[in-house]
């Protein structure tokens, strides 16, 4: 019935991180397809491009992977969960809460050079650190294809770092706790946003990592809002690998569907439909899936503070704070 009578039809495409390839596929997706918004884009590398073009265009993306100050920068970018900035500088306070089981407050960092997202999240992280109550005392960028990051392990260590944050891909997160714990290494490692997958559970060199999540703990069945997500999961996807990136692209879905309600089913939406309708939510949670959002007439999104949290134990994620949001 698509949602509230109205049918979705679903266009995607892969710009394969280069802006000007994904700036032509938005353009194509409006002129030639038609389409009112764009939903749930992961487009870490181009957000930018993206959100230049969507001004232009004056249609709405809503909701996607939120991992750079992108989002909080241009009108049409609606996102659904914790700002960009206010996660990178609340991973600070997120990681300071679990220094007791760290056994020590020294911070340290490893992040990608690939992407320029992940040194400002750590820039952002370090600057806070020491008002979160943590002592930054190690920080290194590192590339994704590197074949050990056992130099990393040793750098960290000597340091005396209790917790480490990782900003890499998932496969790279477990790699470096293997290097890490071929040396006897084994700090509460802390990662974020779209990085962690749920297979990283069953990797017993990671029982304990934290993660700070800018929409709720994929994990959490707990409020009817996330049982639906669930539900649709085993229904539909049982065999997806759900992850943080799952349940950031479900929430955008449902903040689509929440712009939409007040649209007539006999009606035919626009994207100034979609464009009015966020304008009208206020401290919106989706029911619990989101932090309180607002979006502002004409102007970016101011970022929405709030976080979530969820946790490795005993071989599964677990959601933290009864997969309440932390604001």
């Amino acid at each position: 019935g698509g949602i509230n009578g109205h049918p979705v039809v679903v266009y995607t495409a892969d710009d394969g991180g280069d802006p000007s390839k994904s700036r032509a596929l938005s353009q194509q997706m409006v002129e030639n397809n038609h389409v009112v918004a764009f939903v749930g884009d992961m487009i870490s590398s181009t957000a930018g491009a993206v959100g230049t073009y969507a001004d232009s265009a004056h249609v709405p993306v809503v909701g996607g992977d939120l991992t750079t100050p992108d989002w909080n920068e241009h009108a049409m970018l609606f996102p659904q969960g914790t700002g960009a900035i206010q996660l990178y500088e609340g991973a600070a306070y997120f990681d300071a809460k679990f220094v007791a089981q760290a056994g020590g407050n020294k911070w340290g960092a490893v992040y990608c050079v690939e992407d320029a997202a992940c040194e400002t999240s750590y820039k952002h992280t370090v600057a806070v650190a020491p008002k979160a109550g943590l002592n930054p005392v190690y920080g290194e960028g590192v590339t994704l294809t590197q074949p050990s990051y056992t130099a990393q392990c040793l750098n960290a260590q000597s340091k005396g770092v209790n917790i480490l944050e990782l900003t890499l891909d998932a496969n790279s997160v477990s790699r470096i706790a293997r290097d890490c714990a071929s040396q006897g290494y084994k700090p509460l490692y802390a990662s974020g946003g779209v990085i962690v997958t749920s297979n990283l559970a069953q990797d017993a060199h990671l029982d304990r990592l934290v993660s700070i999540e800018s929409t709720f703990g994929w994990t959490f069945g707990g409020s009817p809002a996330a049982k639906e997500y669930q539900d649709a999961v085993q229904a539909l996807a049982p065999n997806l690998a759900v992850s943080s990136a799952t349940s950031a692209a479900w929430t955008a879905g449902k903040l689509f569907e929440k712009a939409l309600a007040r649209v007539s089913a006999s009606a035919t939406v626009t994207a100034q439909d979609v464009v009015t309708g966020l304008y009208k939510l206020h401290d919106e949670t989706l029911g619990g899936l989101a932090p309180p959002l607002n979006f502002l007439a004409g102007k970016p999104a101011p970022g929405a503070p709030c976080y979530f949290g969820v946790q490795i134990s005993s071989g599964k994620w677990s959601p933290l704070n009864n997969g309440q949001a932390y604001c």
